[in-house]
């Protein structure tokens, strides 16, 4: 299991990775939060999605659409935080969504506010 340790918006995050990270390649993550910081849903790059996507789908798969209507309406909306770094942990990449990702996240109703590094 590796361990990552993010930046995003100015808080720390310890990321737990039990996936190998290839030589050369870097790495995407993506948080769900609500408008008070809580962290609802995480995805991360694999073989089946983008992290936005598995962010999204995570989402989706753990809370009913009822419940996200309900925190969203309370918390103002979702926010999506997405980190790319490289596979040695030295920097941040630029992590703006796909096609497919802005996709997602434009049919998903609930988010409100896109961060990528």
């Amino acid at each position: 299991m590796s361990r990552l340790v993010i930046c995003v918006r100015g808080k720390i995050y310890n990321v737990f990775y039990e996936g190998k990270i290839k030589g050369g390649y870097s790495y995407h993550c993506a948080y769900i939060k609500t408008g008070k910081g809580t962290v609802i849903s995480k995805g991360y790059s694999d073989e089946k999605g983008h992290a936005e996507e598995n962010a999204i789908k995570i989402m989706n798969k753990k809370y009913k659409k009822t419940v996200l209507e309900k925190i969203s309406k309370t918390e103002k909306g979702l926010i999506l935080e997405v980190v790319r770094f490289d596979n040695n942990n030295k920097g941040y990449k630029k992590s703006i969504p796909c096609k497919n990702c802005q996709h997602a996240i434009n049919k998903c109703k609930f988010i409100v506010a896109v961060y990528h590094s």
